[in-house]
């Protein structure tokens, strides 16, 4: 009886150390911190999942942080959004390798606040949308 209580403690602790060794990194491959919250970026298997920042959306001369998709609007269409979304993660992974897929979630007025996720594939040159 003793002994299964060790191992059930041994567990529980070496549970706490895994996932609080699971970490989140930065865009330049720090590892961020609680206090850090200029730009959300984690890893998720073969993925890179990225927030957009408001930093990110000055990039593309958006004055508010998000994207504008009210029809008639500049961003109303995927492919205007999607060329935004290039320049800003060229600007920021410049060593992305070919092949490297991201899921970027930004912020769109419509009207009314909402957060939209884009499933993107670096092909080289450039993000493109990831084929499903």
């Amino acid at each position: 009886m003793i002994k299964s209580n060790n191992l059930f403690g041994f567990l529980i602790v070496l549970f706490c150390i895994l996932t609080s060794t699971t970490k989140t990194f930065s865009k330049d491959n720090s590892p961020i911190t609680s206090t850090d919250k200029t730009s959300k970026i984690k890893l998720q298997d073969d993925v890179i999942e990225y927030t957009l920042t408001d930093a990110d959306y000055a990039l593309v001369g958006n004055g508010f942080s998000n994207f504008d998709i009210r029809e008639g609007y500049d961003e109303e269409t995927v492919m205007v959004r999607l060329a935004k979304i290039s320049k800003i993660l060229l600007n920021n992974f410049p060593d992305h390798k070919k092949g490297q897929k991201l899921a970027v979630s930004y912020n769109v007025w419509k009207p009314g606040d909402d957060v939209f996720v884009m499933n993107v594939e670096f092909n080289g040159t450039k993000y493109v949308l990831q084929k499903k």
